[in-house]
């Protein structure tokens, strides 16, 4: 019964279209309740192959997500196979009782099993957790974060304390996506998969901790500031921004590099040095963009501004070298031609982004720098 209630149900994708054969099988006396109930159990075994297809192919946490689905309804239906004859009394006890009908009886026994099952796995969880992590390891670093830092009960006591907290979460987060800068990098050189599927986790942590940040902020803005404390909330808020938009244009990156490799395509080596020159000034830029946040630095600040326009100058000339390569047939792929200059506009972007980071604070700059130095530095 277990094992037939497992390859139907993998058969058809239907956990509950093979509950419902069961109940009319048993309601009409075919099968007895110490066969429908295995069957009842397979079912559920079954029913993790649509979540093991679904993770073929996809990140890590997908297939541990299908692996504890599959580990979950296995263990429990071992168990409740262990329990089978005490399981089908009490079934028949209750039914007794209440005098259910056999299709009722199968759906409470059902959801008896569900129930049972979770409240005995709750108290494993983050043992479980463990396991599955050794079981599929991830060859990509794990992103360790504590959410719990931005705590609302500090905002109300002090503000001012609760901005310095925000403001190393962001740095945090600046630190995650220059991460995921370099492993579009490291995808775009190699095509590893691993650098793929770590570009896709750091963007979601990305867009966690922008999502949390904000929230804590606007709490924060609810609170009386002084001058000082409101350019911090401002700049704090600009730059969460603009790291989430980071985020995105490496995602936009990694499936643009995905359609030619799934082509069986590739760049020219002249097109390889162009977009590996970008990244690489993208990386440096955002670098000292996170320490002009961090260090209010007019050195950083300058650094960026005189990189965000030579990124534009470069992206200029790499433009008109893929015009003249594609003029002269040299750059012969269709789908490199289709979208060569959209990952170049993705990374002058990415510049532009930095560039707002590292200027964030400008107005505060200005205002403990002697004007000579700050207008000097400028003209320069």
């Amino acid at each position: 019964g277990l094992l037939g209630g497992t390859i139907l149900t993998c058969a058809i994708q239907s956990s509950a279209a093979t509950i419902a054969i069961v109940q009319q099988m048993y309601g009409a006396g075919a099968i007895g309740l110490n066969i429908a109930l295995p069957f009842l159990f397979g079912s559920n075994i079954g029913t993790t192959i649509t979540a093991v297809l679904a993770s073929i192919g996809g990140s890590i946490p997908a297939k541990r997500a299908a692996f504890f689905h599959v580990l979950f309804n296995v263990i429990g239906s071992v168990l409740f196979m262990i329990v089978l004859s005490p399981f089908t009394m009490l079934i028949q006890y209750i039914n007794s009782v209440s005098t259910m009908s056999p299709e009722l009886q199968l759906a409470v026994a059902h959801g008896i099993f569900n129930i049972v099952t979770t409240i005995l796995f709750f108290p494993f969880i983050n043992k479980i957790v463990v396991i599955i992590k050794k079981i599929i390891p991830n060859h990509s670093k794990e992103l360790q974060m504590d959410l719990s830092e931005l705590d609302p009960h500090v905002v109300q006591l002090f503000p001012s304390h609760a901005l310095a907290i925000a403001k190393n979460k962001i740095l945090e987060m600046g630190a995650i996506t220059v991460e995921a800068c370099e492993n579009v990098r490291e995808y775009f050189i190699s095509k590893s998969s691993t650098a793929k599927e770590a570009v896709e986790e750091l963007e979601n942590a990305i867009n966690l901790l922008d999502k949390k940040i904000a929230e804590y902020l606007l709490l924060i803005s609810h609170e009386q500031l002084n001058d000082h404390d409101s350019k911090e909330y401002f700049a704090d808020m600009k730059s969460i921004k603009d790291l989430e938009r980071v985020g995105d244009l490496c995602i936009n990156l990694t499936q643009f590099f995905e359609a030619v490799y799934d082509e069986k395509d590739d760049f020219s080596s002249e097109a390889k040095d162009d977009i590996i020159a970008m990244i690489n000034m993208d990386i440096e830029m955002l670098n000292h963009a996170m320490m002009a946040f961090d260090k209010h630095d007019l050195d950083d600040i300058i650094y960026v501004d005189d990189h965000e326009s030579n990124l534009d100058y470069y992206n200029k000339k790499a433009k008109q070298r893929h015009i003249q390569r594609v003029t002269n047939k040299t750059e012969k792929s269709v789908i490199v031609n289709s979208t060569y200059v959209d990952i170049l506009s993705n990374l002058e972007r990415i510049g532009d982004h930095c560039q707002n980071i590292a200027e964030s604070y400008m107005l505060e700059e200005e205002n403990f720098k002697p004007d000579y130095e700050v207008d000097s530095a400028f003209n320069q």
